[in-house]
């Protein structure tokens, strides 16, 4: 009798207990919830608490016919299936609160986070979420939303750009010098760093600039200032009063001291009628030009195969000695012409004057802008220049003995790394109007490694040789 009440108190409580468990449970159910429960709790107890709590999962073939085994009825089966636990989004927006709008092919979810976040229930799918905030860009993402799961997405507002009430202003400063002083306004004077200074919060307007660095003209401009960026290259002028500065910038501008230093080798030439020379009557000529160092050659071929060479060796004493071989014909002035041009162009040959001038018995007096004026005792030279580039225009020597007055004129300079060579030479002689001898140069060809026994070869042996050698460093000179 005792063991019969026993079992009927088990069995009475037992589903008590179950029920109790229910009611501990947190969530909705998972699988292994619902397939621990099925037999020890009544059904409808469970089909109730299901409908409250919902499901995890969807229940697939399998699971419903372990279910079933375990004593589950169609209407517990029917429960699971109808009562799937819903996804979340969580929205976070900052530093701001935002609006936002949770849509699928249409709105679902429409508000504003608090404090930040804002969440909400959502069926299984995919969502798009798009937030804005009053000054921020509007933001996009794409949310997956699962069973029973929190689908977080935090948002980083970015400003939105604003336009610029003022400007910069970029100046560059083309003086060759260290650096150069920026002025605006007549404010303080600032330092360029690496030839650039940059002046922030530029009201828009008309502003004057001032530059100015030690031994080059001050410039001042004025220039209309925007909102933005603001650039502007002022390049310096050397100062008037100091002639030798100008000097040394001429120097550099073609080379360097270095260059007129060390010695120079090089050839030049023209096309087939690129010399023109010009004493009442005009011949056009082949014209080549070879240098090393102090010696000098020129090779001039005329139609009817006449030719003129000439040109400079270095006697026994080490000093340049003149030579010549003329077969232009007796009944002509042409190879006297040559000559005497060809001797003033060798003197005037900014390799030769350039280290001649440097020498301080001369001196140096800037006459004018863009004009140098080097006197001695041999007489009077005046080089023009280009005030940008510094490059040699004309060069005018007045001798002071008896020799005729001669002026070169240099043009269309083109850059060899860091030697500008002319491509257009003009020798006149002031006194004969009728004179001129012009060069319009095709190529230099620069020749560091030949050697000197090599320098009496012709033109074409010579370069055979220099471009076995590898050193093709050809320039050519822009056509007219």
């Amino acid at each position: 009798m005792t063991s019969r009440i026993r079992s009927c108190i088990l069995i009475f409580l037992l589903p008590l207990v179950s029920q109790v468990a229910l009611s501990q449970q947190a969530g909705p159910y998972t699988y292994e919830d619902v397939r621990g429960y099925v037999g020890k709790v009544g059904d409808g107890v469970l089909v109730l608490s299901i409908s409250e709590r919902r499901v995890t999962f969807d229940p697939t073939a399998a699971q419903i016919a372990e279910l079933k085994k375990l004593g589950a009825s169609d209407r517990l089966i029917g429960a699971i299936k109808d009562n799937p636990a819903p996804g979340a989004i969580q929205i976070v927006c900052k530093p701001v609160d935002c609006e936002f709008s949770v849509i699928t092919t249409k709105p679902q979810w429409e508000g504003r986070t608090q404090r930040g976040e804002a969440s909400h229930e959502m069926a299984p799918g995919t969502y798009g979420i798009e937030v804005r905030a009053t000054g921020y860009m509007a933001q996009t993402a794409i949310v997956p939303v699962i069973l029973a799961k929190t689908e977080k997405r935090e948002f980083n507002l970015v400003p939105i750009p604003q336009p610029p009430t003022t400007g910069t202003v970029v100046v560059t400063c083309g003086a060759e010098t260290a650096e150069c002083q920026v002025r605006l306004d007549g404010g303080a004077a600032q330092s360029t760093i690496r030839k650039q200074f940059e002046f922030s919060n530029v009201s828009p307007g008309e502003h004057r600039i001032e530059v100015s660095a030690n031994g080059f003209q001050n410039q001042t401009v004025t220039i209309p200032i925007t909102t933005g960026r603001n650039t502007i290259s002022v390049t310096l002028r050397a100062g008037l009063s100091d002639p030798q500065l100008v000097f040394d910038r001429i120097e550099k501008a073609l080379g360097g001291e270095n260059y007129f230093t060390q010695t120079q080798i090089l050839q030049a030439e023209t096309n087939k009628d690129g010399m023109t020379i010009s004493d009442g009557a005009q011949i056009n000529a082949h014209y080549v030009e070879s240098v090393i160092g102090q010696r000098i050659r020129w090779d001039v071929t005329l139609p009817n195969n006449k030719f003129w060479r000439g040109g400079a060796n270095l006697n026994g004493n080490n000093a340049p000695e003149w030579w010549v071989n003329d077969n232009t014909g007796s009944a002509t002035a042409t190879g006297k012409d040559f000559n005497r041009s060809l001797q003033a162009y060798k003197a005037l040959r900014l390799s030769e004057l350039m280290p001649l001038l440097r020498e301080t018995k001369y001196r140096k007096v800037l006459t004018k802008e863009g004009e140098l004026t080097v006197t001695g005792s041999d007489g009077v030279y005046r080089i023009s220049y280009d005030e940008k580039t510094f490059w040699p225009t004309l060069v005018q020597r007045e001798p002071a003995g008896a020799e005729l007055k001669t002026e070169i004129r240099f043009g269309r300079y083109i850059q060899a790394g860091a030697l500008a060579l002319p491509c257009t030479m003009e020798i006149r002689f002031p006194d004969r109007p009728s004179f001129s001898l012009k060069v319009a140069y095709l190529r230099y060809l620069l020749m560091p490694d030949i050697l000197k026994s090599d320098f009496n070869k012709s033109v074409e042996k010579v370069e055979t040789w220099n471009k076995k050698s590898g050193n093709e460093d050809v320039v050519y000179c822009p056509q007219l």
